[in-house]
């Protein structure tokens, strides 16, 4: 009946406020290097340690793991590199720009705005509960924002004002042009994978599926800001 029907839409509810991880993050090796050289990830900005869902408290403890790891390997690749050499970095001049027009601009949306849009659209359309539509959805929406909303963005009054406050605007402004492209990584790996496994169900897809999907999901970003979507087969068999 109705009852029954708002009792579980609210369990639902409930449930996917519950879930804050994504289970995925950047591709590294056993001892967090990533693919970018002096790149290393632990914990849960690694992907890969725990698969399609998480005994609860492996957080912590794969970033006790990984992090011991990754620094005792980090730390013998420094002491190794007798060089002393260390690339330098060239902030791109359209970056520049962009910074630099963010803090003159006096109209436009107010990035906390923008990286607030971010968080819900997420919050609403991402969860562990989605269907092709939402994710389809999320992506022209995330599309929109880093096309049009993040490049006309402006900081805080405060901020025109205040050091102290322009630092923190500018670092939360760098998050948003990221939380953006997040935002349209998550929702291509959800999108593309059809079928339901461990935290993560799709509507559409409701059974899992080991003979299409006992693979890990990797994701590029390519040369003209698209995202390429890439299977690996599972390490561990399924006999």
């Amino acid at each position: 009946g109705e009852e029954q029907t708002a009792a579980l839409q609210a369990e639902i509810e409930r449930l996917k406020t519950e879930i804050a991880k994504r289970l995925g993050g950047l591709k590294i090796d056993i001892d967090g290097r990533t693919t970018m050289p002096g790149l290393w990830a632990v914990g849960e900005t690694g992907g890969g340690i725990h698969g399609g869902n998480r005994i609860g408290g492996s957080a912590l403890s794969a970033s006790m793991v990984f992090g011991r790891r990754g620094g005792k390997a980090a730390s013998k690749e420094a002491k190794a590199d007798t060089t002393n050499a260390h690339p330098e970095i060239a902030i791109p001049q359209e970056e520049r720009d962009w910074i630099e027009g963010m803090m003159d601009r006096t109209d436009g949306p107010l990035q906390s705005e923008v990286r607030m849009r971010c968080r819900m659209l997420a919050h609403e359309k991402l969860g562990s509960i989605r269907d092709a539509k939402q994710c389809t959805d999320a992506i022209a929406e995330y599309e929109q924002i880093e096309n049009d909303v993040v490049p006309n963005m402006r900081l805080s009054d405060d901020a025109q004002k205040s050091d102290k406050a322009r630092g923190l605007e500018l670092e939360s402004a760098l998050s948003v042009k990221n939380l953006s492209l997040l935002g349209r990584l998550l929702a291509t790996a959800e999108l593309n994978r059809e079928e339901t496994r461990g935290a993560h169900y799709r509507v559409d897809f409701p059974e899992k599926n080991e003979e299409k999907w006992r693979v890990t999901t990797r994701l590029e970003r390519t040369a003209n800001g698209g995202i390429e979507f890439h299977t690996d087969p599972a390490k561990v068999p399924l006999n």
